[in-house]
């Protein structure tokens, strides 16, 4: 009888064991262990991709081509007509006004892309590696990211030297302005020449530079066969396709999520 009864207690401690087992595989599912995607990854691609795309939303502000052109009508009328007298001083110092506000809009951009930049270098690259299988699409997807990051933070410190260039431009045309207005107000003509050449040469700098930038091609030609690479991969990866469905709907506004989902949907 203590035989039945020790047989009884050990198929009721089994069967216990089994309904543990069954509960914990199931609160693994759930939890997004076993088959799907890491959480850590998740949040690591979220995270750095979140940081990614707002250098990348920053660059392609393109702000530097707004404020560094000389779109001044009354002043362009007279330098046009070779007569600098033809402008009032009424209307070169609005243009002075005008362009001062252009070097504090490039200015709060400076600090803005820097700090961004900063953010990014700080923050760690997803491990790809780690948090999927070894597999030729989850590899080629890892590859084109961390390209795709190379290539914005090249292209962002690259052309941080140009700002200083246009920087350069809009201070000596700013300089020429006011001896503008002390021709018209005084007839001062002392700094008025040597001003005017030095405002022209600025800005032949800052063109030359911005030619140089133009013949080099944009970001976003860069990475656009990047992100068609990181969009096929992502259409051959099962893990691939939950990764992005799970930063699609935890962080929205990460890169791949904007990107690469975009992308399939086309």
């Amino acid at each position: 009888m203590e035989r039945n009864i020790d047989q009884t207690i050990r198929r009721s401690a089994l069967g216990a064991l089994a309904g543990i087992a069954t509960a914990l595989a199931l609160m693994l599912a759930i939890s997004g262990c076993g088959n799907s995607v890491n959480a850590t990854l998740v949040k690591e691609a979220g995270v750095h991709g979140e940081s990614l795309e707002k250098v990348y939303v920053l660059y392609n502000k393109d702000v530097l081509k707004k404020v560094s052109s000389r779109d001044l009508k009354d002043i362009n009328a007279a330098l046009k007509a070779g007569d600098l007298k033809q402008a009032t001083p009424g209307d070169v110092r609005r243009a002075q006004s005008e362009i001062q506000s252009r070097i504090r809009t490039l200015e709060r951009f400076v600090s803005q892309i820097k700090a961004a930049n900063r953010k990014l270098k700080n923050t760690p690259e997803p491990n790809f590696s780690g948090g999927l299988e070894k597999n030729f699409a989850n590899d080629e997807f890892a590859k084109a990211y961390a390209d795709t990051t190379s290539a914005v933070e090249r292209y962002t410190t690259s052309d941080l030297g140009v700002v200083n260039l246009a920087f350069g431009s809009l201070e000596k045309y700013l300089d020429f302005l006011e001896q503008w207005e002390e021709f018209l107000t005084d007839s001062d003509t002392d700094d008025l020449v040597s001003s005017g050449k030095a405002s022209d040469k600025a800005l032949a700098r800052l063109k030359k530079a911005s030619d140089r930038v133009d013949r080099r091609g944009s970001l976003s030609s860069k990475i656009s066969p990047l992100v068609d690479r990181m969009a096929s991969a992502a259409t051959n990866s099962s893990q691939l396709t939950e990764l992005i469905a799970q930063l699609k709907k935890d962080y929205p506004k990460s890169f791949l999520s904007v990107h690469v989902v975009e992308k399939k949907s086309k």
